[in-house]
C-alpha cells in the first residue's frame, strides 16, 4: 500500500461569549503516582498498548458460552482460536509474570503462587504484600519497567508484581490490589489515564479482571456461573473498545488470559502417603529437602509407589518442554500432575493452598497434555494485521509482541518476536514517504468545527494541535495520532472533529491511494468573537 505524507491546516477562533461543557479526565480510583520522568518527545509520538488479562478465561469459552465482543475483536484483528499456551505451572502469578517479562517461571523466579526459596530461607506468598510487593523476589524486566527505562510512561490497573519496585523502577501509575473495585470503574481509570496531557500520559497500560477465574474455581468450568461471568466480561470488553475508539488515539488492545480451567476430580493426592517428607519444607505440592540425600531418598520412595495421578522427577530431569528444571525454588523432587487432581504434600496444610480441595475447578497443570489449560488471545489496533489467526503459541511471546508495537528495545528473553510476527501489520503499512511524482493529495470535502473547552476559554488559550492520520482510498480518516499537544482539553476536541472529516481520496495516476496526512488545527482566542477559519494546504 502506497502511503504519502501531506499536511492540512485548520483553525478555530473563540470568544468569551462561547459556552461549552468542559470535559476533563478525573481519577475515579485511588492511584499511586511514582515520581518518574515525563514521556520523552520521541515516546510521545509512539502508539499505545492496553494489555488486558481476564484471569482463568479458557480458550474455548468465547465459542462455548458466546462472547460476541471478543470474537468480533479477533475477527477484525488477530486471534488464536486454538488457544495460547500458558507456562508451567499454569497458575496465576507464574503466568502473569511470564507474560509481562517474556521469561518462563524458572527464569523470572515466580515458580508458584506460593513457594519457598532455600537461598533466602523465606516463603513467597502471593496474597501477602510483604512478599508480592518486594521487588527482590522478581527476575526479568516487566514491560512497565522496560517502558519507564526507555522514557515512556506506564500504568498498571492491577497485575502481579506491579506493586513492587523492580530494577529500581515502578509504573508511573498503579493501584494496590482491590478485588472489590467496580469493573466499570477499572475501565474509567484506563480512559482517564489516556486523557492525561501528552507528557504524563502512559503508553503502556495493564488491566486485570478475576471474575471468570473465581467462578471457575467455585462452580467449575461447565457452570452457569462461568457462563454469566464470561458474558459479563465480554460486555466489559465491548465497553472498553467503544471508549478507546472514542479517544481517537492509535491504541492497540490486547486481551489475554493467564490460564484456563479444568473440572477437578474428587480424589485428592496427599504426597506424604507415598514418601516420608519429614525432612522437607513443603508449599502445596512443592517439596524442598534439607539435603540432596533427602531428595534422592524421597524420589526412590515415590518411584516404589507409582500412581497414575502424577509423575515424579528429580528436578534436573523434568521434561524440557516444561521449562521447570533449573531453579531451586521449584523443589526436588518435582511432582507433575497427570490430570486435574488436587495435589498437596500433606492431608492438612496451613496457608494459601489449603482450600483447593473444596473447589470444583482448578488449574496449574501441564498445558501440553491438558488443553483445558489453554488461554485466550485477541488483539486489534493500528499495529495488528486484520483478520489474522495464529496457531497455539507460548505466552512468553506476548512480551516481544507488545514491545514491538511500543517501539521498545527488549533484553534477552525466552520469547521470540518471530512467533507473532504474522499478527503484526507489515512494513508496507507504516508511513515512509512524502508526496512525490504524480500523486495528487486528498481534498477535504466535509469538516466539523472543533470547539473550545471551558478550561481553554478561562485561560484565554491560543495555539495549535497537530494530528497525524491516514486518509484511505475511501476518503475516510483513520489511525489518528496526536503529534503536538495544546492541552486544556483542546487535543481531544481537535481529534474528535478530525475523525468526522471526509475527503476526496488522494490519487496516483488516477488510482486512489492511502496517504498519511498531518493536520494542524489552530485555536485562536478573541475577546468578543469567535469562528472557524480554514487555511490552505502546505
Amino acid at each position: 500500500m502506497r502511503q504519502i505524507v501531506s499536511a492540512l491546516r485548520l483553525g478555530t477562533l473563540a470568544g468569551v461569549c462561547l459556552l461549552v461543557q468542559a470535559g476533563s479526565a478525573q481519577n475515579p480510583t485511588p492511584v499511586i503516582t511514582a515520581p518518574n520522568p515525563p514521556n520523552t518527545a520521541a515516546q510521545q509520538a509512539k502508539h499505545y498498548v492496553v494489555l488486558v488479562s481476564l484471569d482463568g478465561f479458557r480458550y474455548d469459552y468465547p465459542t462455548k458460552y458466546g462472547a460476541p465482543h471478543l470474537l468480533a475483536l479477533g475477527a477484525k484483528g488477530a486471534s488464536a482460536p486454538d488457544g495460547m499456551l500458558p507456562s508451567y505451572p499454569s497458575l496465576t502469578f507464574p503466568n502473569h509474570l511470564a507474560i509481562i517479562t517474556g521469561l518462563y517461571p524458572e527464569h523470572h523466579g515466580i515458580v508458584g503462587n506460593s513457594f519457598f526459596d532455600p537461598s533466602r530461607d523465606a516463603t513467597y506468598v502471593y496474597t501477602q504484600s510483604k512478599t508480592n510487593g518486594d521487588g527482590s523476589w522478581y527476575g526479568g524486566t516487566p514491560l512497565w519497567v522496560l517502558a519507564e527505562q526507555q522514557g515512556m510512561r506506564s500504568a498498571c490497573l492491577f497485575w502481579p508484581g506491579s506493586e513492587a519496585e523492580i530494577g529500581g523502577k515502578r509504573p508511573s501509575y498503579y493501584l494496590k490490589y482491590d478485588n472489590d473495585l467496580d469493573d466499570e470503574k477499572r475501565i474509567d481509570q484506563v480512559i482517564a489515564w489516556l486523557q492525561l496531557p501528552l507528557e504524563q500520559r502512559p503508553h503502556f497500560i495493564t488491566l486485570y479482571y478475576p471474575n471468570v477465574d473465581h467462578a471457575g474455581h467455585n462452580y467449575g468450568p461447565d457452570s452457569d456461573e462461568v457462563r454469566a461471568a464470561v458474558h459479563h466480561l465480554d460486555d466489559m470488553m465491548g465497553d472498553l473498545q467503544i471508549k478507546l475508539d472514542a479517544l481517537h488515539l492509535p491504541i492497540d488492545l490486547v486481551v489475554v488470559a493467564d490460564h484456563g480451567m479444568a473440572a477437578l476430580k474428587p480424589d485428592n493426592v496427599n504426597l506424604s502417603d507415598f514418601a516420608n517428607l519429614s525432612n522437607f519444607h513443603t508449599e502445596g505440592s512443592l517439596l524442598y529437602p534439607k539435603t540432596d540425600a533427602d531428595a534422592a531418598k524421597a524420589y526412590e520412595e515415590f518411584k516404589a509407589h507409582p500412581d497414575p495421578r502424577f509423575s515424579v522427577y528429580r528436578r534436573a530431569d523434568v521434561p524440557a518442554n516444561l521449562h521447570f528444571n533449573s531453579n531451586p525454588r521449584e523443589g526436588d523432587p518435582v511432582i507433575v500432575p497427570n490430570g486435574p487432581y488436587t495435589i498437596r504434600a500433606h492431608a492438612s496444610l496451613a496457608g494459601a493452598e489449603t482450600q483447593l480441595h473444596v473447589l470444583r475447578g482448578g488449574h496449574g497443570f501441564d498445558p501440553h497434555t491438558m488443553p483445558e489449560m489453554k488461554a485466550i488471545f485477541f488483539a486489534d489496533g493500528p499495529d495488528i494485521r486484520p483478520a489474522t489467526t495464529v496457531k497455539p503459541f507460548e505466552n512468553v511471546n506476548i512480551y516481544p509482541f507488545v514491545a514491538e508495537m511500543l517501539g521498545l528495545t527488549t533484553p534477552d528473553i525466552d520469547g521470540n518476536i518471530e512467533v507473532l510476527q504474522a499478527a503484526l501489520s507489515g512494513q508496507e503499512e507504516n508511513p515512509r514517504s512524502s508526496i512525490v511524482g504524480n500523486v495528487l493529495p486528498p481534498t477535504l470535502t466535509h469538516s466539523v468545527e472543533p470547539h473550545f473547552t471551558k478550561e481553554a476559554l478561562k485561560a484565554k488559550k491560543s495555539g495549535s494541535v497537530l494530528v497525524q492520520l491516514w486518509v484511505g482510498q475511501d476518503g475516510l480518516p483513520s489511525h489518528l495520532h496526536l503529534v503536538k499537544s495544546l492541552g486544556y482539553g483542546l487535543d481531544e476536541k481537535a481529534m474528535e472533529a478530525i475523525s468526522k472529516y471526509r475527503f476526496k481520496p488522494a490519487t496516483e495516476g488516477g488510482t486512489p491511494v492511502t496517504v498519511v496526512l498531518n493536520i494542524e488545527v489552530n485555536f485562536k482566542y478573541f475577546d468578543h468573537v469567535w469562528g472557524p477559519y480554514f487555511s490552505r494546504q502546505n
